[in-house]
């Protein structure tokens, strides 16, 4: 199955209807928002990115100071939280006279996941122990770009000054950035203890260039729920919660034209 065929099928059917509605459309709403975004509760596919990014990342200083034969079998474990800001314009117009619209919402976002690598090993020759291993990174995965989302929404209760209504949709999120890390490893043998750190601090397109599993773009479906209130009957404000790569929470102003 081509999954990236199927997706684009799908984004390309929903950039059509937009078009459709854009051009029969007898008004069209326009909103300007700020919001925070976080990675919990869920393990995300941009977490699962990082993750694996760090790690590449942080056994790269074993790589360069162990035989590649202790790696195997390190236990290693990822610590991530994250916060982030971002800044949301959105176009949206009605489907006829319906409860439905389409809409196009575009995403500036600046968002660190910071984090904390630990692994540790003991190395033993024929079950006799020879040396203890203790590694640990430290940094952030800092994140910066422009999203783009196509949603749909349907108007579940509407009235005379509030609106609640339900989305759902498509987003994309560039995996664009840098990531930062500080690195140690400590080894604990018979003979005395060694000590080795290292720093790295490279942007992911460099780390991309190297690595074509860095994917340059994540995809993920998106639902949400929105609460409109207007001043007038073309002005007000709004808020709104949305799951895809995360928890999203926003609010902001809209103008109907």
């Amino acid at each position: 199955m081509n999954v990236k065929g199927i997706i684009a099928g799908i984004l390309l059917a929903v950039l059509m209807v937009i078009g459709a509605a854009a051009a029969s459309a007898e008004t069209i709403e326009f909103r300007l928002s700020y919001g925070g975004w976080s990675l919990s509760p869920f393990h995300s596919t941009v977490e699962t990115k990082c993750e694996e990014l760090i790690k590449d990342e942080f056994f790269k200083l074993f790589d360069s100071i162990l035989p590649a034969s202790f790696l195997s079998p390190v236990r290693s474990e990822v610590d991530l939280s994250s916060s982030g800001t971002f800044l949301a314009a959105e176009i949206w117009m009605p489907l006829g006279r319906s409860r439905f619209a389409v809409g196009i919402r575009g995403d500036l976002f600046n968002f660190k996941v910071p984090f904390t690598a630990v692994a540790r090993e003991a190395i033993d020759i024929f079950g006799f122990p020879i040396a203890e291993v203790t590694g640990r990174g430290q940094g952030t995965v800092d994140l910066k770009g422009l999203g783009v989302s196509l949603l749909g929404r349907w108007t579940a209760v509407s009235t005379r000054h509030w609106d609640l209504s339900l989305q759902a949709g498509m987003s994309t999120v560039p995996f664009r950035g840098r990531i930062a890390m500080n690195q140690e490893i400590s080894v604990a043998t018979l003979l005395g203890d060694l000590r080795f750190t290292g720093r790295m601090d490279q942007s992911i397109a460099d780390i991309r260039e190297a690595d074509d599993h860095v994917p340059s773009m994540i995809i993920a479906p998106t639902a949400g729920i929105d609460v409109k209130y207007r001043f007038s009957g073309n002005a007000g404000l709004f808020i709104n919660a949305t799951v895809s790569q995360g928890t999203f929470l926003s609010g902001g102003f809209f103008v109907t034209l």
